[in-house]
């Protein structure tokens, strides 16, 4: 109706280290249309992970739920190779983690070709351009996160400049918020099923070249989470 705002679902959660503590925030439009889709960049990964149970979490507040779609872009096509492979394989898992904890219907992943002429990012961009161009695909949402500062610029994280329909509600913080709100959300137990490192490196106290490896132990060490710390490096 013409002059009736339209409402929002939120959740706002403080969360991170005590000497950097930043507040997640992201919210989803009402729905008007059982067709339409919230589309979720999925990897199977601690970030998208979470986006993904807090989207599910938002849509059960609906009174027209959203179709949820995870997407997975086949960038093992292309430059990355296929050891992202093994990430992959969390991806049921967590999905069904999340169904079991909401008790709502979520889709399996869509996995997605990338173009192998392409870098991984430039694929990943791309794909969402184009899936975005769909009037039903309403929102976009990716998981990227800032940099842990001090630590080497691991790959690019911002996939949305100029397209208003990819959302980041995680691109103001770091890993060390994404963690601290799991704990905070009683969410520990996804932790245990998402990948360690999907490079398949010796899970030791040394620095591994995987970035995103080094960039949990991190996150661990700023939080003072020692246990996450030994789980993540024990051999199994």
């Amino acid at each position: 109706m013409h002059g009736v705002a339209e409402m929002e679902s939120s959740i706002h959660l403080v969360c991170g280290p005590q000497a950097d503590p930043r507040t997640l925030t992201i919210s989803i439009p009402e729905n008007k249309n059982p067709l339409n889709t919230i589309l979720v960049g999925f990897t199977g990964g601690i970030d998208s992970s979470l986006l993904l149970y807090l989207l599910v979490k938002l849509n059960r507040e609906q009174q027209v739920p959203y179709i949820i779609q995870p997407i997975t872009v086949n960038s093992a096509l292309g430059s990355s190779g296929p050891p992202i492979n093994e990430q992959w394989h969390c991806i049921p898992r967590v999905i069904e983690f999340v169904k079991n904890r909401h008790n709502h219907l979520i889709n399996e992943s869509m996995f997605l070709p990338g173009n192998p002429r392409l870098t991984m990012t430039q694929q990943t961009l791309q794909t969402y351009n184009q899936i975005t161009k769909n009037n039903k695909n309403k929102l976009l949402f990716v998981g990227d996160t800032e940099h842990p500062p001090g630590m080497p610029v691991g790959y690019a994280r911002n996939f949305a400049p100029n397209n208003k329909k990819i959302m980041q509600p995680f691109k103001n913080l770091n890993k060390s918020h994404i963690v601290d709100a799991i704990s905070k959300l009683d969410l520990e137990d996804m932790i245990d099923i998402v990948p360690r490192c999907f490079l398949l490196h010796k899970y030791k106290s040394s620095q591994c070249e995987n970035f995103f490896c080094n960039e949990r132990r991190w996150a661990y060490t700023v939080l003072n989470r020692r246990d996450l710390i030994d789980k993540f490096i024990t051999l199994e």
